[in-house]
């Protein structure tokens, strides 16, 4: 499965799919599902077509929309041949379900077919679509394109419920990198003291005791995070080294700009830190920015400090958007029958809030109504009232007399 690695715009589960036969392609085929989108052709994991038998087969177990992440940059986005199999062989074309990517920029997701029925696909590329120099997909995201939406009907109006949503801080969102390349993104540095325990890596692999150093004599310097993709963050967190491999207080960065860039070459400042004291290790230092920053690459730019021959860091922490707090409650959708849009758009996904269990309620005192019964008459009578609209769906009740 795609796992980390999705669209950057809004997108349904991911649906159930099995990789049946790749021939032919540079690359690997599971290297569509393996939750990486690097920039490059040439590893296994891309997939590359670039003859005209190359193919994949895939089977699709429900209605499928595709999306493909686009790994290189040389107008490698030749149209694939959606061919599904009849029983016998792979001839029902269905390519007119495709929607052209050949303006497609590299690093970016795009949505590349209309929704596909359930079966088996071949996918080849398409000799009548020609210019283009063969197709490199870093990785596919198979999205359900099944809906189950509900909308409750209460007192004459469709209503939907909106659950509580807590208020949630923003939280890392660099993988733990175990190189400057994997499991996604890039991690760069202007220099490092050595790639065994300071390359750029070790500033984000959630370790203690490692992290980045310039080389030694370079005192000043810049470290960066490059995501697949443009990505919203509130603010960043740099960590102390702890004692494995520790990097003396005294060259821990003090003055820094943290900086923002889509390309690599443009740079916004973002936040500017000057005089900052470390007092040991592991210690963390939270920044919080001004407005939510979106670029691709977050750096964090280190000007010269005078008495120290090499400077570094610990770890760097890039926080997402912080979502605050959401009461519970219910909305009106609309007053009348819904239309299939207003379904689409304000529907619930799931009624499981609504999902019922057994619950043993507290004993309730009867009242006691003797008085009804007629002259004469033995025994008692008493009573209690029940709101069947709220407990519709009672299972047992256990009288007991004290």
């Amino acid at each position: 499965m795609a796992g980390i690695a999705k669209p950057t715009y809004p997108v349904k589960k991911e649906a159930k799919y099995t990789l049946i036969e790749s021939i032919g392609l540079t690359g690997n085929a599971n290297g569509l599902f393996d939750g990486t989108t690097p920039n490059a052709w040439n590893t296994n994991e891309v997939a590359y077509w670039n003859t005209a038998t190359s193919y994949i087969i895939i089977e699709f177990y429900e209605t499928v929309i595709l999306h493909r992440f686009y790994s290189w940059n040389n107008s490698n986005n030749q149209r694939l041949k959606i061919l599904k199999h009849n029983g016998t062989d792979y001839v029902e074309d269905y390519t007119n379900l495709y929607r052209d990517t050949s303006k497609q920029a590299s690093q970016t997701w795009l949505q590349f077919t209309e929704a596909l029925p359930k079966g088996k696909y071949k996918f080849i590329l398409d000799a009548s679509n020609t210019g283009l120099a063969g197709r490199v997909d870093g990785e596919w995201y198979v999205e359900s394109a099944y809906m189950n939406k509900s909308l409750i009907l209460h007192d004459g109006e469709y209503k939907k419920y909106i659950p509580h949503i807590p208020l949630s801080q923003g939280e890392n969102i660099v993988p733990i990198m175990t190189s400057n390349t994997k499991p996604s993104g890039k991690a760069s540095a202007s220099s490092i003291y050595n790639a065994s325990y300071y390359d750029a890596w070790k500033a984000f692999d959630g370790t203690d005791g490692q992290g980045w150093c310039t080389a030694n004599g370079q005192n000043y310097g810049w470290i960066s995070y490059e995501f697949p993709f443009v990505t919203d963050i509130s603010g960043y967190s740099l960590r102390a080294t702890g004692t494995v491999v520790n990097i003396p207080l005294i060259n821990h960065i003090t003055t820094w700009e943290f900086e923002g860039s889509n390309n690599g070459n443009d740079w916004t400042t973002l936040d500017t830190q000057s005089n900052i004291t470390w007092s040991s290790g592991l210690e963390v230092k939270n920044f919080k920015l001004k407005n939510v920053a979106k670029y691709k690459i977050y750096r964090v730019n280190v000007p010269t400090k005078t008495g120290v021959t090499y400077v570094g860091i610990g770890d760097i922490y890039l926080l997402s958007v912080a979502q605050s707090e959401i009461l519970a409650k219910w909305e009106t959708v609309s007053t009348t029958l819904p239309t299939s849009t207003q379904f689409i758009d304000k529907g619930m996904d799931s009624l499981s809030p609504f999902e019922r269990k057994v619950t043993t309620l507290e004993p309730m005192e009867m009242t006691n109504k003797s008085e009804i019964l007629g002259v004469g008459k033995i025994g008692k009578v008493f009573s209690k009232t029940i709101d069947l609209k709220k407990y519709f769906d009672i299972k047992k009740l256990k009288v007991v007399v004290k």
